[in-house]
């Protein structure tokens, strides 16, 4: 008998030890929250990156890829020669931009193609500008910061349609980077020098140079952006005519090589620009 009940008390001591059975399986699952923004700003109605831009005759329509694509991707562990510094709210409440970043030729006066003075500007006649206009977008901030002379990018997208750029369906021939700013002045040289090395040196002899790109960060066909200044022996700031989030950030450079349109026609996909 006594060996009975030492049995049921010593069952009774494991019973009671044992955590209890889970009857809601659905506890069991593991959640994680949302990641935090990485951005201090909002840009939720900016008009993102053109599609392909035309060599001679128009290409296929392509929309770009977003902001939010574009996070993270060239965010490498490594000191940058530059103190990090809080981004402005360069975006104004009325769809407007302003905002100036230092270039190696100088005060660079940014613009955006999707900027509300100007987005539904019709391009040539027939395209929406906040989609078709990074082409003007970008010789409209070098020759206004440069030069003596002020144009708006819509006032550049009627002087390239005048002057037979607009590639309708399509955005900007590839000509009207070297043509267009010859035009206004500038020396421009065909640059072929693809290496992190070569990019630091144009930079450092005080030109900017404009760069064409195809799929990947910045669009999902072809986009002009101006490289404007070294940042680090391995990234370079940028003016992006489509995205002020990748304008407030510093690019790798090999990046920006992978990415280049290397199918580009008038001595592209990149062009060195100086005053003479």
């Amino acid at each position: 008998m006594a060996k009975k009940i030492l049995c049921a008390v010593i069952s009774l001591a494991i019973f009671y030890a044992l955590p209890p059975a889970r009857t809601d399986l659905a506890s069991s699952v593991m959640y994680t929250s949302p990641a935090d923004p990485t951005d201090d700003f909002s840009e939720t109605d900016e008009i993102l990156s053109a599609p392909g831009e035309a060599a001679g005759l128009p290409a296929s329509e392509d929309t770009s890829l977003d902001d939010a694509k574009t996070q993270g991707s060239d965010d490498i562990d490594e000191p940058d020669k530059k103190p990090a510094a809080k981004k402005p709210k360069a975006k104004n409440k009325d769809g407007t931009y302003t905002l100036s970043l230092t270039s190696s030729m100088g005060i660079l006066t940014y613009f955006n193609q999707g900027d509300s003075r100007w987005v539904d500007h019709s391009y040539g006649g027939r395209d929406r500008f906040g989609k078709y206009g990074c082409g003007p977008t970008v010789l409209a901030m070098i020759v206004t910061s440069f030069t003596n002379q002020d144009y708006f990018p819509s006032d550049m997208a009627d002087w390239a349609s005048d002057h037979g750029y607009w590639a309708p369906g399509s955005g900007t021939k590839h000509s009207f980077i070297p043509e267009g700013a010859a035009a206004f002045g500038f020396q421009v040289e065909s640059f072929h020098d693809f290496t992190r090395k070569g990019i630091l040196d144009e930079l450092a002899s005080g030109h900017i140079l404009v760069a064409l790109l195809g799929p990947g960060h910045f669009t999902n066909g072809g986009h002009f952006i101006i490289i404007a200044d070294d940042w680090s022996d391995k990234k370079v700031s940028i003016a992006d005519p489509a995205s002020l989030k990748n304008t407030q950030k510093a690019w790798d450079i090999e990046l920006i090589l992978d990415e280049l349109k290397y199918s580009a026609t008038d001595g592209g996909p990149m062009w060195s620009i100086s005053v003479r």
